[in-house]
């Protein structure tokens, strides 16, 4: 028993020195080093948050990544929310400075935990990784982490931007491009839309997209029946009922629940069409992280929000959408380079979104690393062929979907005083409409 006890006491005082060596400074990296590189992270944490507070480090944890190497660390932050960071490149992949923000687990808990994408957290149990729920992840899921990681780890050393450029040996004039579509809405947006209590988030978020149009764009996008006013801490937005409408338009007979942003695409815009609004929901058709990211900067630009969605074969919160309202690119090429010049896309460039998670009083302002997400879902203009078919009015009077052509039939009303009624009706063409003289259109 006693010597049993002392391998236990050796191997604990073994455990201490290991840590504390982590702690260290090497000779590769002298403590002057070690201070300039944490000041420069502040740096980079104070540039997302974009806020009067100023954002210090409290303490931080190391995180491992799905190969079980420290990939990632975890800083809590003062006075409060938290930010993590890859080690390798210091690219941000998820962060929160709301007031009512805290880190996702105790800094001071021994448990080494894995980071497997945004708001997902792993811990090894029987040579296993697991979710809190016990979810277990299986090897296609972690292959899909994987991919998405070395995405990440593609990535330069943004730090250099900071004031740390004898470190990473890159530019200090940092290109930082910020976009933000009515941030202030968003972020106090902590009430008035649906709740996610079936797994709804799809609809969750094109819910509070249209409630955004409704307020901003025009008025006929949310009967009044389904608007929630607005006070002075919280915006306005749609009830729960309107959650209840487009779930029916989403659903139909069948069971509510995760749903592609894709496969409910039918839903939004029957709804839309009922609505009798002239703008169409459009999605990506091939899960694409490019497409997705090129889309979402492109929509942001031109002043709209769109919704985007996180799988679990890209290591995100499980199969989770929300809504995107702006974005962050920063890039090594230093300069102070226009977005157009920089891309997205190149080793040089890393871009995070902002995004509001669709749950109620938490999460309306976190940003995210962009490499999380494969689809987008955004409101455009109705096209054909990708050409405007536009009535005397300059309303577009026909689209394409799926197999089926809509058009806006305008009849005369003789029992309304000749009044024109317009009425949106469907006609089968296999997935290859071609001009509106083709179709028979008569009732």
């Amino acid at each position: 028993m006693k010597k049993r006890m002392f391998h236990r006491c050796i191997f604990g005082l073994f455990s201490l020195f290991l840590a504390a060596a982590l702690l260290i400074p090497t000779a590769a990296q002298t403590i002057t080093e070690v201070n300039a590189e944490k000041n420069a992270i502040v740096s980079l944490i104070n540039n997302y948050a974009d806020a009067d507070t100023d954002f210090y480090i409290a303490s931080e944890k190391q995180l491992k990544n799905v190969n079980g190497e420290f990939a990632y660390t975890c800083y809590a932050l003062r006075p409060h929310g938290y930010a993590i960071l890859r080690n390798d490149n210091h690219v941000l992949s998820e962060a929160c400075f709301e007031e009512n923000a805290s880190v996702p687990f105790d800094l001071k808990d021994p448990t080494v935990y894995y980071y497997v994408g945004p708001s997902t957290f792993a811990t090894e149990q029987d040579d296993a990784l697991c979710l809190d729920d016990g979810t277990v992840l299986t090897e296609e899921v972690l292959r899909s982490v994987r991919q998405t990681e070395n995405l990440l780890s593609e990535r330069e050393d943004i730090l250099g931007n900071y004031g740390s450029a004898s470190l990473a040996g890159i530019p200090t004039t940092p290109t930082v491009i910020t976009k933000s579509v009515q941030e202030d809405y968003f972020k106090k947006l902590t009430l008035a839309f649906g709740n996610n209590s079936k797994n709804t988030c799809t609809v969750i978020a094109a819910g509070i997209l249209f409630g955004f149009y409704d307020t901003f764009v025009h008025d006929t996008y949310v009967a009044d029946m389904y608007r929630m006013s607005a006070s002075s801490v919280q915006s306005e937005g749609t009830t729960q009922e309107f959650h209840d409408l487009l779930c029916n338009y989403v659903y139909g007979d069948n069971s509510w629940g995760r749903i592609d942003i894709a496969s409910a695409l039918s839903g939004f815009n029957k709804y839309l069409i009922d609505r009798g609004m002239s703008i169409c929901f459009e999605s990506n058709s091939t899960e694409s992280v490019i497409a997705t990211r090129t889309k979402v900067t492109a929509m942001i630009n031109r002043g709209h929000p769109v919704i985007a969605s996180m799988g679990k074969n890209y290591g995100a919160d499980i199969n989770h959408t929300v809504v995107v309202y702006g974005y962050k690119l920063i890039s090594t090429q230093g300069g102070g380079a226009e977005f157009s010049s920089v891309g997205t896309d190149a080793a040089t460039t890393t871009t995070t979104f902002r995004v509001h998670y669709g749950k109620k009083y938490e999460k309306t302002d976190v940003w995210l690393s962009s490499d999380w997400f494969y689809r987008y879902g955004a409101l455009e203009d109705c096209v054909t062929n990708n050409t405007h078919i536009m009535d005397s009015l300059g309303y577009v009077q026909d689209y394409h979907s799926g197999s089926l052509h809509y058009y806006l039939k305008k009849t005369a009303c003789s029992s309304c005083g000749g009044n024109t009624t317009s009425t949106w009706i469907s006609v089968p063409c296999n997935g290859n409409c071609a001009s509106v003289s083709s179709f028979d259109l008569a009732d």
